[in-house]
């Protein structure tokens, strides 16, 4: 089995985003196909680099360039989207509190 030198060697920041993207699902949020496709990207990312661990030539900087070229674009566009997700959520929310309020007073 390979070793993960080359990883650790290198500090990353990609495990602190993706902590941060899961971090922004705790608020309520409705899922639609563009986060979960990003999401997709994410773990398909993890998971080329998790199987060239395992593999006998091991992990080489080169195959971490390789693997995470786009990583920051996904990442950037995955917290865009939540937040955007987040605020399209909660301006439903106090628009159907304020409609809900204007029908509570207009039957009085």
């Amino acid at each position: 089995m390979g070793s993960i030198n080359t990883v650790q060697t290198k500090p990353s920041l990609d495990q602190y985003r993706l902590e941060s993207c899961l971090k922004l699902l705790r608020y309520p949020i409705i899922a639609d196909e563009p986060l979960q496709l990003l999401f997709m990207d994410i773990y398909h990312a993890i998971r080329r680099l998790v199987l060239e661990i395992k593999t006998p030539h091991s992990l080489t900087s080169e195959k971490v360039a390789d693997i995470t070229f786009n990583i920051d674009a996904i990442f950037t566009l995955l917290n865009s989207h939540l937040v955007f997700l987040f605020f399209k959520s909660s301006k439903s929310k106090i628009f159907l509190n304020y409609a809900n309020i204007t029908k509570t007073i207009g039957k009085y």
